[in-house]
């Protein structure tokens, strides 16, 4: 995956985020995109906890704005699987 894995975690921060909570299930969740997508566990955990952090006070339309941002670092070539794994 050419697509950084912090890239991918602030892009899962902002969704998860959009209802104020960050829930056990969208732990899970994250976990489970870290695995598909072939990242280390224990980084990309890093990688959300900062993400999150980054999010948490945003309001809607910052918190599109840093969606965007991060979205336009995504490898073209990964756009679908990337969002997939989002979805």
């Amino acid at each position: 995956m050419n697509t950084a894995p912090n890239t991918i975690a602030s892009l899962l921060a902002a969704c998860i985020w959009a209802d104020g909570e960050y829930a056990e299930v969208e732990r899970i969740t994250a976990e489970e995109i870290a695995e598909a997508l072939e990242f280390p566990a224990k980084d990309f955990h890093k990688y959300m906890t900062a993400a999150m952090v980054e999010v948490q006070n945003l309001t809607p339309e910052a918190a599109t704005t840093y969606a965007v941002k991060h979205a336009a670092k995504v490898d073209p070539e990964e756009t679908g699987e990337v969002f997939q794994s989002l979805m």
